[in-house]
């Protein structure tokens, strides 16, 4: 590499946007800006010419809700976790060739006797 900063394209934070603000007012160049910020220039001069940047996304919030398998109260860390960590070690022992049980069962498309 030439010497250039990282291109990672993480988004700003609010504290980054403030101080290449207050910097680029007292007449710093952008690219002391990106160096200072372990930034691209163009990734400096984008955020100063149409002052647009990527929200930070925050963390999912811990809440609690009800498994959709044994209707018992848990702490989901997300809202794509709906089945509790009891439910999900019990999934995770079955084999995926277990033969189904009880009445009326499809494998396959097959209708079971």
């Amino acid at each position: 590499m030439t010497g250039k900063a990282p291109q990672d394209r993480r988004p700003w934070s609010s504290t980054e946007v403030a101080q290449v603000t207050a910097w680029h007012s007292v007449g710093r160049s952008d690219e002391w800006i990106a160096r200072r910020l372990n930034r691209t220039r163009g990734s400096v001069k984008n955020l100063l010419q149409y002052g647009k940047s990527k929200p930070v996304t925050e963390p999912a919030t811990r809440k609690q809700r009800r498994c959709l398998r044994c209707h018992n109260s848990f702490t989901s860390w997300g809202p794509g976790n709906r089945i509790c960590e009891r439910c999900k070690g019990e999934l995770a022992r079955l084999s995926p060739l277990a033969a189904p049980t009880g009445n009326g069962c499809h494998i396959a498309g097959r209708r079971t006797a």
